[in-house]
């Protein structure tokens, strides 16, 4: 998707105990239905799989000299932390674009010539992937103000990683002259542009951006997908398992054609349309290409590389609310979306302690669909000295509303209602510290400090709202030491992830406001020759999505607790050891669920989501995937 890792990410990271991306073979699919099903009258999310945000830290103060305001900051690698020499910056601002060069120590300044909002438009590198999202379309703003400098910005690049793709059959052995390709278009090549061949060895090599979607194809055999998540970048290798040929429907070759119109009829030229696969577990779906368009001068637009089946699409265009379409099939050629009026949330984000506005911040607005479910709507990242911020075109309903800012625990969520027809809203935001967590990462055995292992801390910005999580990261010195700072009071979960081990979910951490926690020990086990590295947890092994006043179980492992008390898809979580679930919240109910291997959490459970509750007891186990 072309946009970098950072310090600190909104990234699209799905969590339900853990949602571990598995390289799989899409599941068949299902018969589309004869017509398009209504959609229920509901808030409209301005996007479905939200693009990661970069949350950069800043300090403003007063610059005499500047008459129209300033920014200073570094390019850094995200590996290193190092400046990157030469990174270019381009900023856009009333269709008009400026420039900023970092030198050798990818230190840059930029000064606009008139006050204003600067969008950042693109920040490019030899060497590193860029970060370019849809022009006309960056959640990033920039708000010069003549007498202030905003300085100390950092910008992370993820540096280009060579990769190696692993393609096997169904035995597990390799498989020689498999075609290997990116589904979804990024910043650096378009859908598909490249096709690699595997060698004798089953092995392809190759670069792709976080978050990557990768197939490989081969005639006798059913084809497989894989995402290029983290944990991928660390080991440096995705291994594609190819499944038995069902001789089902092609894949990634579908399309959807349509119109974008504002309120009054008028074609919207400029307007973003994505479009996002409906109806799999949550895993399969994950494996499913999407696609997004620019529309054109008479609001036209044409979305590519889609699977057969059904999509939600949307489109957005800035000041207006969002259009959506509920299970499109993909063949449509006369989809119109019809983007409506929209209302603004405006306020100022303040330092609880000092009073002071923070420069710096990420404001989330997820939808309210239930108790504890929330659907990520929009979001939108401010660089302003005086701590202001607005988000425009919210459309009529009832929101919760999230700030985020580096080196400060994200606010508690706060609800408000836009009215039909819409109107403006204030809602201020005071952040705290947080709290901090400290420790080493370490080789199981050998005690041998890993330098370079990911260390993340996972917390749902917008609860039941999992795929608009923030994971606060970091990677170890040479020492094998982390930090991890400016985390939300409550307990939390740490995953840690370095090449040539095992990775682990360390659960059951008690973070409060300003305390530390700390030093800790995360110990990870070294892989085998020859074998796959995995991600152990200790739960209840289920995978676990919001909806309504409960917890649905969309997955359970093999061997983890979940399954062997009989638990199944379909089946809803209310309580977790008495409490209900829609008193704890999503992310709160979750960490719950987690804990030490052995001890037994009590869960109230609705039994395929009919009939009265009964209590089950469910065994936390140490599984792996």
């Amino acid at each position: 998707m072309g946009i970098a890792s950072a310090v600190i990410v909104l990234a699209a990271l799905a969590i339900g105990l853990w949602r571990w991306r598995t390289p799989t073979s899409p599941r068949p699919l299902e018969p589309p239905p004869a017509s398009l099903a209504p959609s229920e009258p509901r808030p409209r999310p301005a996007s479905l799989r939200p693009l990661p945000l970069r949350l950069v830290p800043a300090v403003a103060e007063p610059d005499t000299a500047s008459t129209v305001g300033a920014f200073e900051g570094r390019v850094l690698s995200s590996a290193t932390g190092r400046g990157v020499p030469g990174a270019e910056l381009t900023f856009e601002h009333a269709g008009i674009t400026a420039s900023a060069i970092a030198d050798a120590e990818g230190v840059f300044r930029f000064e606009p010539r008139e006050a204003g909002t600067f969008r950042l438009a693109l920040v490019v590198a030899a060497s590193y992937v860029p970060y370019a999202p849809e022009w006309g379309h960056s959640p990033i703003a920039f708000v010069a103000r003549p007498g202030e400098r905003v300085r100390g910005i950092a910008v992370y690049l993820s540096p280009v990683v060579d990769l190696t793709g692993i393609v096997r059959d169904p035995e597990g052995k390799p498989v020689a002259g498999a075609a290997v390709r990116i589904l979804e278009p990024t910043a650096t090549r378009s859908r598909g542009e490249e096709r690699l061949l595997t060698d004798a060895q089953g092995e392809v090599h190759f670069t792709a951006p976080d978050d990557a979607l990768i197939e490989a194809r081969h005639p006798s055999y059913a084809p497989a997908r894989a995402r290029i998540d983290f944990t991928a970048r660390v080991h440096r290798r995705v291994v594609l398992k190819l499944g038995e040929r069902d001789g089902g429907a092609p894949l990634a070759e579908e399309t959807i054609a349509g119109r974008v119109i504002d309120a009054r009829g008028t074609a919207v030229a400029g307007g973003l349309v994505r479009a996002e696969f409906t109806g799999d577990l949550p895993r399969a779906a994950d494996l499913r290409p999407s696609s997004m368009a620019v529309t054109d001068d008479e609001g036209h637009f044409l979305l590519e590389g889609l699977d057969p089946g059904q999509y939600e699409v949307m489109a957005t265009s800035e000041g207006t609310a969002p259009a959506r379409a509920d299970a499109v099939i993909a063949g449509t050629r006369d989809l119109v979306l019809r983007l409506g009026k929209g209302g603004t949330i405006r306020g100022t984000v303040r330092d609880r302690a000092r009073g002071s506005p923070i420069a710096s911040f990420t404001v989330v607005v997820s939808a309210k669909v239930g108790p504890i479910e929330r659907q990520p709507y929009t979001h939108a990242s401010t660089i302003d000295a005086a701590g202001h911020y607005e988000v425009k075109g919210i459309a009529p309903g009832a929101y919760a509303v999230t700030v985020v800012a580096q080196g400060y625990a994200p606010s508690e969520q706060s609800s408000l209602i836009i009215p039909d027809p819409p109107a403006d809203v204030t809602l201020d935001f005071n952040l705290s510290r947080g709290g901090r967590v400290s420790g080493t990462v370490v080789s199981d055995g050998s005690n041998k400090p890993l330098e370079g292992a990911r260390v993340s801390l996972e917390g749902l910005v917008g609860a039941g709202a999992p795929e608009m999580s923030m994971v606060v990261a970091t990677t170890t010195d040479a020492a094998g030491h982390f930090e991890l700072a400016g985390l939300a009071a409550g307990l939390r979960s740490i995953t840690a992830v370095a090449a040539g081990h095992n990775g682990r979910i360390i659960s059951g951490l008690s973070i409060t406001d300003n305390g530390d926690i700390g030093p800790i020990t995360v110990k990870l086990k070294p892989t085998r020759p020859g074998e796959e590295p995995r991600l152990e947890l200790t739960g209840i092994g289920a995978v676990i999505s919001a909806k309504g006043e409960a917890l649905v179980i969309g997955d359970t492992l093999e061997r983890g607790g979940a399954r062997e008390a009989g638990l199944t898809a379909g089946d809803e979580i209310l309580a977790v050891d008495g409490i209900p679930v829609k008193d704890l919240g999503f992310e709160s109910a979750i960490q719950r669920i987690r804990g030490p291997e052995g001890s037994q959490v009590v869960l109230s459970v609705r039994k395929g989501g009919t009939g009265a509750p009964i209590n089950v007891i469910v065994t936390r186990r140490l599984t792996a995937s």
